[in-house]
């Protein structure tokens, strides 16, 4: 095979092709860069000849057969995509989103169960797929049956998710919160001394660490001592208050006591708060030798029915004839919470008062 010697345009080495290859496009075997094949008389340099002898340089093949003709005209430009401006049946399929309140709003009247999601859900959801959905109809570089058909897969997706939102349960929400807890906070103890008058017993409560503990007046008639503190992110209270309601008689038994205690809690529960479930409870003392009886208590949990993320949870004691309440409130918690269930059995009753 006949070969002609071709100098690179890039790197400037030699390499060897075949004749037939000249006046082609060939590719450099050392640097890649594609050059038209001219035969290059061998220099006179003998350093130069030695270190790049054509014999010991690789054949390389043109990269196409077709010869370049140089006095061809340039190819033309490629045409511009033509941009089309949103028709009025793209802005009409990108309004369709505003279906989804009114669907929420029907299914709700004719479902006879509550719903938890509150109706700002649908309305956010409409107000961010319509953003979505315009951005799809003013791309002018796409076709406008690209665009229809993008915006037909938004709107499926919007719709099964407003239906998956329409349906989810309060159990659902509640297990995604145990899956992911928040962190856990630290506890400062905090001790309320007791008094001449009644409340007479005095006790301990742990409050989260590094914030401010401030006296503050409970909403119960007759004498009592309330404190409450912010959690570490300003968003959870954790109360307590000790006292006596004055329309209970000494040395009832505990179910009427605790009737009367209820009606009291619920009586200062917020207006749109929903019936609280009610149960039994006791604390136990952490003494491991002779611990003295549990203590008697009920727990009751507040919810909203059009706030789902909303709880507070209220235990009170009973210390002979002294209430002692404990109290959480705030988003994002659960009665069994770690920080909710430490705070609520944190009470240690003076060993005296028992």
């Amino acid at each position: 095979m006949n070969t002609v010697v071709v100098r690179c345009a890039g790197c400037r080495q030699l390499s060897r092709v075949a004749a037939e290859a000249v006046g082609l496009e060939v590719v450099c075997p050392r640097c890649a860069v594609t050059f038209v094949a001219r035969p290059e008389s061998a220099p006179d340099d003998p350093p130069f000849v030695r270190r790049t002898d054509p014999t010991q340089v690789p054949v390389v093949h043109p990269r196409t057969t077709k010869p370049i003709n140089w006095d061809a005209p340039p190819a033309p430009p490629e045409p511009e995509v033509e941009r089309i401006p949103p028709t009025g049946g793209l802005i009409a399929i990108a309004l369709l989103p505003f279906g989804i309140p009114l669907l929420w709003l029907l299914a709700s009247a004719v479902i006879n169960r509550p719903v938890v999601m509150s109706f700002a859900v649908p309305v956010a959801l409409a107000v961010g797929v319509t953003g979505l959905g315009f951005g799809i109809a003013y791309v002018t570089r796409w076709s406008v049956a690209t665009r229809v058909k993008a915006l037909v897969v938004l709107l499926l997706v919007a719709y099964l998710a407003a239906g998956f939102l329409f349906v989810v349960k309060k159990e659902w929400l509640q297990s995604l919160r145990r899956a992911f807890p928040r962190g856990e906070n630290d506890w400062q103890k905090f001790p309320i001394e007791p008094t001449k008058k009644p409340p007479l017993i005095g006790y301990s409560v742990e409050f989260p660490a590094g914030e401010e503990v401030r006296e503050v007046r409970p909403p119960f008639p007759g004498e009592w001592k309330a404190f409450e503190c912010k959690d570490a992110k300003q968003t959870d209270n954790y109360a307590t208050a000790v006292g006596r309601l004055p329309g209970i008689k000494l040395g009832t038994e505990d179910d009427p006591w605790f009737k009367a205690m209820g009606e009291a809690i619920r009586a200062a529960a917020p207006a749109r708060a929903a019936e609280p479930k009610e149960t039994p409870v006791s604390l136990r003392d952490r003494a491991v030798i002779n611990p003295p009886p549990p203590i008697p208590g009920r727990e009751f949990h507040f919810t909203r029915p059009d706030d789902i993320l909303w709880h507070r949870v209220v235990r009170v004691y009973r210390v002979k004839d002294d209430a002692i309440i404990m109290a959480v409130e705030g988003p994002n918690l659960t009665p069994d919470a770690a920080d909710v269930v430490h705070f609520l059995e944190s009470v240690r009753v003076l060993a005296k008062f028992r």
